[in-house]
């Protein structure tokens, strides 16, 4: 990483849910590897797919949408002016919803995603201000995503 804005000793909000720290930890090594991160969104993807239909919770859904392309836009070079610590927050946010066994394991039906759901609404709340402004830039874009761009 070659962002100033983020420090190697850099930790996670004082506030953050439990579980969050240790995502946060491993999220700072695996934002040095766009391949590695790469395969985490896949895994994301086919589990937010899923959730999409179980859970029947819009709004999580589409913010896990935005926090992918979010990291898929800093990662590929496309969109460079997300500091990394929010692409490092975002990227704890993913590695939280894709591990299984959390707070409230994904195995216990609808109770296992709210655990998921609280976290990815806590980072879209630390990186709001980063949030709105990836939106409207992807807004801009020629072509843009087809996307429901709102986040609560």
């Amino acid at each position: 990483m070659t962002d100033d804005e983020f420090r190697s000793d850099a930790a996670p909000p004082d506030d953050a849910p439990m579980g969050y720290g240790g995502a946060f930890r491993r999220a700072k090594v695996l934002a040095k590897d766009p391949a590695e991160t790469e395969r985490l969104l896949e895994r994301a993807t086919v589990k937010a797919d899923r959730v999409r239909d179980a859970t029947k919770v819009r709004g999580f859904w589409n913010d896990l949408m935005v926090l992918f392309r979010l990291i898929r836009a800093r990662l590929s070079g496309e969109y460079q002016v997300t500091p990394w610590r929010t692409i490092v927050s975002a990227l704890a946010g993913v590695i939280y919803f894709v591990n299984p066994i959390d707070v409230i394991p994904d195995v216990i039906p609808i109770f296992g995603f709210v655990d998921d759901a609280a976290v990815i609404a806590f980072v879209i709340r630390i990186i709001m201000g980063d949030v709105e402004r990836f939106l409207e830039w992807e807004a801009e874009q020629d072509d843009p995503v087809v996307v429901e761009a709102e986040v609560r």
